[in-house]
């Protein structure tokens, strides 16, 4: 069974379904047709004794358990052994081949184990029997109210006709993995004490598990529910995974407690999903999941859990589309605006923009002048050298030679500072990116930010209610969760229809307006001493509502708008690439002067010695790396805007990724072959 320390799927996990489930797909349906279609033999052969092959089935249930489990900490683990172990049963089919001879009851042989176990093992209700079936037709299973003080291990099995598992009592670990459930499947009020997996289960009519309850986990992964699935008042005391499962009809969760982690990750539903009155009590997790009926969670409890965020949704056509989801994500209008809003890029890029070409038009004769000036300097400087060469040493060639230091000090450059290419580059650059904000930008971003655009939402609201007392309208609510959905459907992996997270916790937002977003009214319990004309009042159940009417329509309205302004700003997100690259640029240059007045002030309050002045005295530092930063600056950006850009058009973008994938699995095939010869003994899995 699945142990998930969490609800996130990491990256191992959702490549290995996408995997299975692109190259597996076939094969689990060519499976279940041979399941369907093989003939199996008979576990009762004509002529056989039905009595004694019976309690030879049984025996070897209780009596071949120990050395069944020797050596096993986690029979969890150990499952699949359990299955080829000598007691279990392989390969058979649970009839008797006789004429005239009655169905043989699966129900009726665990009912023989407990009996057996109760005459040898008195008042002993731990587990202490394993019965396991692989690979078997179960035609006839009446299991009610049994109660088996073991594990049962069901692997690839059929039940070909209806299967009743009511009222039953497992003490021990429960396995139905891949098991085919023909009939209705009925496990209403079964108690699991243990954990109990249904992983890759498909039940093709209903399956009812009302009142069921779960003392351990319970794991429902890739389990297909073709016909409806009932868990009413379920109670799921451990983790529930129900990940990558498909229910093809309206499934009932109505009044299920989840106190575990509840996964429901990239779960499909076809049907209606109701989920009224759920409480949950641990994360979580509805990540990627569909919904195409109507979902219902009206008076979930939500207090005590968290949704965790939708991730990217899991496709093998959008697979490869993670980094460009992250890469847009994080480069929108909605950022572009805010850094084009930067008065460090606005207001004084333009005053460079303007000042730096005067100063290079007067640079030519301050030039010929800092030539005039440095050749005076360099003649003062051969003279005082040719004087020392005629004195005798002493102080007085010390104080030319401080005089001649101090003149080579005191040269001036004759080229124009670093700093005023920068400043000009970053002024452009500027100019430019705020040119394409302003012809490409949607209007709505550009007009005013998401913040605004709440707030007068909320005027309105305050408007509404304050003309007709009426507050807010079932128009303006149905247009928030028409934003809503259509974000959710734009961009999965940032919004979700049906949950938005508010002062951390967890409001659902219904799809149906007009009735989900009322209070629940309930009628005035009835008094003991009431009179026989007494009618009961409505009143609001405060105690199943977590957020109120008003406050939900008030968040419904908010999420939408930001859901709205969400959906703009991903709008011609190549130009918004190409602006917020620009702005990146002018930053990137805006840094490194920053960097260099910091040098100079550094030098200028510094003592001349010490490894500090050193290290800001170094020109190969701060002058030749000035340049280098530009260029790879320059070059960077350059770069990224352009492959950002080309990855938001899906046919290159994919052909792209697709040479990167292919590099990169070779390059990760090279590092396994050099770690291999490195050191065999240590490979993954040894």
């Amino acid at each position: 069974m699945e142990q998930e320390a969490d609800n996130h799927l990491t990256d191992a996990d959702v490549d290995a379904h996408v995997d299975t489930d692109a190259a597996g797909t076939t094969g689990s349906v060519k499976a279940v047709t041979e399941m369907e279609t093989r003939k199996l033999p008979p576990l009762v052969a004509v002529g056989e004794d039905r009595e004694e092959v019976l309690n030879r089935v049984v025996n070897d249930w209780v009596e071949k358990t120990p050395s069944l489990l020797d050596g096993k900490a986690d029979l969890r683990r150990g499952w699949v052994t359990a299955i080829e172990h000598p007691a279990a049963l392989k390969g058979v089919e649970l009839r008797d081949d006789n004429p005239d001879a009655e169905p043989i009851d699966l129900g009726d042989l665990m009912r023989r184990v407990q009996e057996k176990l109760e005459h040898t093992h008195p008042g002993v209700t731990r587990p202490l029997v394993v019965v396991a079936l692989g690979d078997c037709v179960i035609p006839h299973c009446n299991a009610g109210f049994v109660e088996l003080a073991g594990h049962l291990l069901l692997l690839s099995c059929r039940f070909s006709g209806t299967t009743c598992f009511d009222s039953a009592s497992f003490s021990g670990y429960t396995l139905f993995q891949s098991v085919l459930f023909d009939g209705n499947a009925f496990f209403g009020s079964a108690s699991f004490r243990e954990d109990a997996d249904f992983k890759s289960a498909s039940f093709r009519e209903g399956a009812y598990f009302g009142s069921a309850s779960f003392g351990g986990d319970a794991s429902f992964p890739s389990a297909s529910f073709v016909g409806h699935a009932f868990f009413e008042s379920v109670s799921f005391d451990g983790n529930a995974s129900f990940r990558f499962v498909s229910f093809d009809e309206s499934t009932f969760f109505e009044s299920a407690s989840f106190s575990g982690d509840a996964n429901f990750e990239f779960a499909s539903f076809v049907g209606d999903a109701n989920f009224l009155s759920v409480s949950f009590g641990g994360v979580t997790s509805f990540e990627s999941a569909s919904f195409g009926g109507d979902a219902n969670f009206a008076h979930a409890d939500f207090r005590r859990s968290r949704i965790s965020s939708n991730p990217i949704p899991l496709r093998r056509d959008s697979r490869g589309r993670r980094w460009r989801l992250w890469l847009t994500d994080w480069l929108n209008w909605k950022r572009v605006r805010a850094t084009g809003e930067l008065t460090a890029l606005t207001r004084v890029s333009y005053l460079a923009l303007a000042v730096v070409p005067v100063l290079a038009g007067l640079w030519h004769p301050v030039r010929a002048w800092i030539v005039s000036f440095n050749d005076g300097l360099d003649t003062t400087r051969a003279q005082l050298l040719a004087l020392t060469d005629k004195l005798p040493p002493g102080d007085a060639t010390n104080e030319i030679g401080s005089v001649i230091d101090h003149l080579t000090n005191t040269a001036l450059p004759d080229t124009m500072p670093l700093s005023w290419l920068l400043a000009f580059s970053a002024a452009f650059a500027v100019a430019v990116g705020r040119l394409i904000y302003q012809l490409t930008c949607p209007e709505l971003v550009r007009q005013q930010s998401q913040e605004k655009m709440v707030e007068q939402a909320n005027a309105l609201n305050r408007l509404d209610a304050g003309l007709d007392g009426g507050g807010i309208t079932a128009e303006r609510l149905r247009q928030a969760v028409d934003y809503l959905h259509d974000a959710a459907q734009a961009m999965p992996h940032r919004h979700s229809a049906w949950f938005v997270r508010r002062e951390r916790r967890t409001v659902w937002i219904p799809n149906h307006v007009d009735e989900h977003f009322e209070n629940a009214m309930v009628d005035e319990p009835r008094p003991d001493d009431a009179p026989e004309d007494w009618e009961p009042k409505k009143k609001i159940r405060v105690s199943d509502q977590e957020v109120d009417a008003e406050d939900r329509k008030r968040i419904a309205i908010e999420e939408g708008q930001k859901a709205r302004y969400a959906l703009e700003t991903f709008r011609a997100r190549p130009w918004a690439w190409l602006a917020g690259g620009l702005y990146i640029l002018a930053g990137w240059f805006t840094l490194i002067i920053v960097l260099r007045q910091l040098r100079a002030i550094a030098l200028a309050s510094l003592p001349d010695s010490g490894w500090i002045h050193r290290f800001f005295e170094s020109d190969f530092l701060w002058e030749g790396m000035g340049w280098y930063a530009f260029w790879v600056g320059v070059s960077i950006i350059v770069i990224a805007t352009v492959v950002g850009t080309v990855l938001v058009f899906e046919p290159v973008g994919q052909w792209i990724e697709k040479l990167l994938e292919k590099w990169g699995n070779c390059l990760v095939s090279r590092c396994h072959k050099v770690w291999r010869w490195i050191r065999p003994d240590k490979l993954p899995g040894n």
